[in-house]
């Protein structure tokens, strides 16, 4: 019989060896597909084992880098609430320091307005006739208007 697989030969002794060959040549193949499987399934476990040690040591590099990280993070977290503190010091004694400057200006201005109060201004006299010593040119000025004995000894 052909296409089955089976050859049939003419006695029953004979067609049962030729089955049994059959069946032999077919178990070596499974046989042998099994071991190829097999073969193939140890290469796949040896690459993935390579491939979960490598993920297995990025995993503990990135661990200890979280790790630094983590501790970095908090020192400047621990920099910067000290910054704040000293900041807000700062910031309230500049207050202090600006208040204090606004108070300064306005005894200088009031002190301006004083002084200006206090000065003599003298009409008719040209702009720059005093030289370089307006002291000296204000006495002599002063002491040819003024009658001699009329202004005491302190002038």
């Amino acid at each position: 019989m052909v296409g089955t697989g089976r050859l049939r030969s003419g006695t029953g002794a004979g067609r049962s060896q030729d089955v049994a060959v059959q069946d032999n040549h077919k178990l070596y193949a499974v046989l042998a597909a099994v071991e190829r499987i097999g073969y193939s399934l140890e290469r796949a476990h040896t690459s993935l084992e390579a491939k979960i040690d490598k993920v297995t040591s990025d995993l503990v590099l990135l661990h200890a880098d979280h790790h630094k990280l983590a501790d970095k993070t908090a020192a400047i977290e621990a920099r910067v609430d000290e910054l704040m503190r000293a900041a807000s010091h700062l910031k309230s004694e500049m207050e202090d320091v600006l208040a204090h400057v606004v108070e300064l200006e306005r005894q200088v201005e009031d002190a301006e307005g004083h002084s200006r109060r206090n000065n003599i201004q003298v009409v008719g006299l040209p702009e720059g006739t005093e030289g370089q010593d307006a002291v000296a040119y204000s006495e002599t000025w002063l002491r040819g208007l003024v009658p001699a004995g009329t202004l005491t000894p302190f002038f």
